[in-house]
């Protein structure tokens, strides 16, 4: 969820990116131009550590297509993600990302269908000579979701993203305007379940997703495409809630997560011949489990498979489902992502909820321009299209 610059250099083919593209939005994956987007941007996954990316989500947002919905015949909406700033870098050279995204969901008859549209912006100042002049990097991704539940406790999903980028200087110079468009897809597979158990209801939880598989962005001066920021993810979770009840819901809840994020995006060097080979994603989920040798500036080192993958825990705790609090801790694959603790909280009214989180990042010398502490803040909406009226917790206290 953020841009980084690690400085290295790979070959003359990404030396020659490097040149039109702003670092810090290269290095973050590796070599995708939009790594900024590794990180899931829900208000609730972020501040669980990334932990529930691919877990039931009780929102229209999710990563993985194949989670249904909570309800059927219920139109979710999410706002954008507001946040108290940009997420700025500690460097005058970055002007900060904003971020824009939203997103709707309905599900009927076992199928659920979301929309997600991811918008991110920054500037950034490119030397021309001795004089900055400010260029803008914006990109856009919007995903279409179709998961069916096969059973009451099983279902599958797909999903197809469409990606933009253009870095366009604000004013003429001797620079080009770079523009490149990318399309991939998204398997999920999703199993929720649901028993008793002295008092408490237990739903253990576990989801397998492969997000923005592609051959990535094409650019016609450079030989090899850009990739995406392909993933596989895996994550358990439990969720546990008592059976005594308080204003008609269970009085309280408790949910522990993790996950674990496989990252795509890579560049291979063959120190031998000096090749850099940049594999798609389709053939990165059969081949990406070896390390990956890259060109440091002065030798070649090896980026074990350990190092590849991301770790994320989560602990949410809720009251009468209603007031929900949050608390998680994400971390590993410095080269694609950077560490952080989080902690969140969310009031649902059920027409409408309020969610707010915070982000800590980790101090670390891996990256020489590391984001600051960020505060997000999100509205999720629903709507029932059946007219009916529900039985909400203001209802409750106002004695309807």
């Amino acid at each position: 969820m953020k841009t980084i610059t690690t400085g290295f250099t790979l070959s003359a083919i990404i030396a020659s990116i490097v040149l039109i593209l702003p670092a810090g939005l290269m290095a973050q994956s590796f070599n995708s131009p939009i790594g900024w987007h590794h990180n899931d941007f829900d208000n609730r996954a972020a501040s669980l550590g990334q932990s529930t990316s691919a877990l039931f989500n009780p929102s229209s947002h999710s990563l993985n297509p194949a989670v249904p919905l909570p309800e059927e015949g219920v139109l979710y909406l999410n706002s954008p993600l507001l946040t108290t700033g940009v997420y700025a870098q500690e460097d005058p050279q970055f002007e900060g990302i904003s971020l824009f995204n939203s997103s709707a969901a309905y599900s009927v008859s076992g199928f659920t269908f979301r929309l997600m549209v991811d918008r991110s912006s920054q500037s950034y100042f490119y030397f021309h000579g001795a004089e900055p002049f400010p260029v803008d990097f914006i990109n856009t991704m919007a995903k279409l979701h179709a998961g069916y539940a096969i059973t009451e406790t099983f279902s599958a999903g797909v999903g197809f993203t469409y990606s933009t980028f253009t870095d366009e200087p604000r004013i003429a110079i001797r620079r080009d305007t770079v523009e490149a468009t990318a399309w991939g897809f998204s398997l999920g597979l999703f199993y929720r379940d649901e028993f008793q158990m002295q008092g408490f209801n237990l739903s253990p939880q576990a989801g397998l997703s492969f997000n923005d598989l592609s051959t990535g962005f094409s650019e016609e001066r450079f030989n090899e495409n850009e990739p995406m920021p392909g993933q596989i993810r895996l994550a358990f979770g439990l969720d546990t809630r008592t059976n005594a009840l308080w204003l008609d819901r269970p009085a309280f809840s408790l949910g522990v997560y993790t996950s674990f994020n496989k990252y795509l995006s890579r560049s291979d060097f063959d120190s031998e011949t000096g090749e850099v080979t940049v594999p798609s994603g389709f053939e990165a989920v059969f081949t990406g489990w070896s390390p990956v040798r890259r060109f440091d500036g002065m030798g070649v080192m090896e980026i074990p498979l350990r190092d590849q993958i991301s770790a994320g825990l989560g602990v949410e705790a809720g009251l009468a489902e209603t007031m929900f609090f949050r608390f998680g801790r994400f971390g590993g694959a410095d080269f694609w992502t950077e560490s952080y603790t989080s902690a969140g909280l969310e009031l649902d009214l059920y027409y409408i909820s309020f969610g707010v989180s915070h982000i800590w990042y980790d101090e670390t010398d891996q990256f020489a321009f590391p984001l600051e502490n960020a505060t997000n803040f999100s509205v999720t909406a629903r709507i029932p299209l059946d007219g009916q009226p529900r039985n909400t917790v203001i209802g409750r206290l106002l004695g309807r």
